[in-house]
Formats: structure tokens, sequence, C-alpha cells
């Protein structure tokens, strides 16, 4: 998925206002966009749906979510088929007040949100990214699941540490319970022979 031009300006020619955007399928579906700033700010604008078609598709994108116009800034697009939830890509785009090279080149790097951000591509992310507080792992970085194996073993060895602690704590009262017990069968039994 790609930007026909990866900027936007809120002023000058309406060719200047307004870019495709471009994606490919490979069945029909109907694909959710979810529109975040990633700077000067990092937060989740919004999303909208269109239904694709098989092949290569182009959407015009005027930096309008809602019928509101997107302000100055840095924004990452991120694409995945409903309900599925099938991520197909994402896209960065800056929307400038008056096209300036510098500007533009400058915003392009730009990212409040982190740029660990930039390399997940799954559907669980592109459902958590833009999420207060939401966070992702380096780019690269390998999500390593524990070992059954390992994970039984820790478990285990704590479960029989804490079972051994509270055994060793419940004895002392064990002891005491049956030593009440036991008196009270000598009292009774006492009782018992002196109403003979």
């Amino acid at each position: 998925m790609h930007f026909s031009r990866d900027w936007i300006s809120r002023t000058g020619p309406k060719k200047r206002k307004q870019t495709q955007l471009v994606f490919v399928l490979t069945r029909a579906a109907v694909v959710e966009f979810v529109v975040v700033q990633v700077a000067p700010s990092c937060r989740r604008i919004g999303r909208f749906r269109i239904r694709g078609r098989a092949g290569v598709n182009r959407v015009r994108f005027r930096g309008r979510i809602g019928g509101r116009m997107l302000g100055p800034g840095t924004y990452r697009i991120r694409a995945r088929t409903v309900p599925r939830g099938r991520a197909v890509a994402n896209a960065k785009i800056v929307i400038v007040a008056r096209p300036d090279p510098q500007g533009i080149a400058s915003a392009r790097s730009a990212d409040a949100c982190g740029s660990t951000q930039a390399g997940q591509s799954n559907s669980s992310s592109a459902s958590a990214l833009g999420k207060p507080g939401a966070t992702v792992p380096p780019a690269g970085a390998k999500t390593e699941k524990p070992e059954a194996s390992r994970a039984h073993g820790v478990l285990g060895a704590g479960f029989a540490k804490n079972a051994l602690e509270d055994a060793k704590s419940i004895l002392p009262m064990l002891f005491v319970l049956f030593g009440i017990a036991g008196a009270g069968f000598l009292i009774a039994v006492r009782v018992a022979n002196a109403l003979r």
C-alpha cells in the first residue's frame, strides 16, 4: 500500500490538496483504514471503510476523516480486511499548511509514537495502534513465548515452595488443635466415670 504522493497541502492548487491511496487485494473485501497521527503528537484520529475489489485499488484521499480536515502533521494509515482483521499494509502521509520541501522532508521522519510502530503490520498491532499507552516491541525484535516445559518448571517450583511454607505454618496449629481435642476427650471420660 502506498500513496501516489505522500503529502497533501491544505492550501494551493486542487491537485496538491489530494492524493491517491493505492493497494492491492487478492480478492474482493471490505477494507478498514485506521488513521493515527504520529507527529507532532501521537493519537488515534479515526477510521473509514471502503469496499475493495480484487486487484489494484485506488482511493482518493483528501486528508479528511469524518468530514473533518486533518491538521498539519504526519499520519500513519493502516489497512486491514473486515471482519477477519487481516493486515493489508500501512503507509505514512504528511499534511502541510503549504508546500515546503524541507518541511515535508523533516515531517516524513517525525514520529512521536516511536519509530518501532512503523515495522508492525499484523492485525493485532493494526487495531492497537493509536490507543493511549499502547506499546509495541522494537522493530525486528522477536516476540518469544516461554517454553512450556520451562514455564511449567518455574510454576511448579513456586507452587512447591509455597506449599512447603504453608505446611510449616499450619503444623503448630494442628498440634494445638489435637491437644485441645485430646484434653476435651479426657475431661469427657472423667465426667462419664464420675456420673457412674
